[in-house]
């Protein structure tokens, strides 16, 4: 909702919130939930590649001009912490940072992310390569359900396939 300033005002509660108890402190990275005690301890680790996928999708058109300062310093770090591990593995794994092929629900919204704000460039050549991961025109290697293990890299993925759309409509 754009021009809502109850909109805007929620917006920025829930980030600080998600700020103070989902990043991590030193990379800006969310973890997969807080406890709802007085304590709100981080629960689980930092790194589920859709979970980060899923955080940053919301931070992508987002106004911050409201945010603390210690609001917009976790998510430089979170833009920072994502751009390295783009540069070191060129890919978002289904646990990323820790190497790994590929996870395409992960991977083609945190690009989008990092692309959408300018901190990565892509070509449109390197964005169709992801096609060959089709199967009658839908994006396969993607992480399916996980129950009590993780999941093995199936597919199909249609949130990845939107994210695809999304990064070739943005090429200029």
């Amino acid at each position: 909702s754009y021009n809502d300033t109850t909109a805007q005002s929620l917006v920025i509660k829930h980030m600080e919130i998600a700020a103070k108890y989902l990043m991590d402190d030193v990379s800006g990275i969310p973890v997969h939930g807080f406890t709802l005690d007085e304590n709100h301890s981080k629960v689980m680790m930092c790194n589920f590649g859709r979970g980060i996928s899923w955080f940053v999708s919301g931070l992508v058109d987002m106004d911050t001009t409201g945010l603390s300062i210690e609001c917009h310093e976790l998510i430089t770090r979170l833009d920072s912490t994502l751009c390295r591990i783009w540069e070191k593995e060129k890919c978002f794994s289904q646990f990323p940072g820790q190497g790994g092929k590929s996870d395409l629900s992960a991977e083609l919204p945190i690009i989008y992310y990092l692309f959408h704000k300018g901190l990565i460039k892509l070509s449109e050549e390197q964005v169709l390569k992801y096609s060959t991961m089709a199967n009658n025109g839908l994006l396969y290697h993607s992480s399916g359900s996980v129950t009590t293990t993780y999941s093995n890299l199936t597919g199909p993925n249609i949130l990845a396939q939107a994210f695809m759309l999304k990064i070739l409509n943005e090429i200029k």
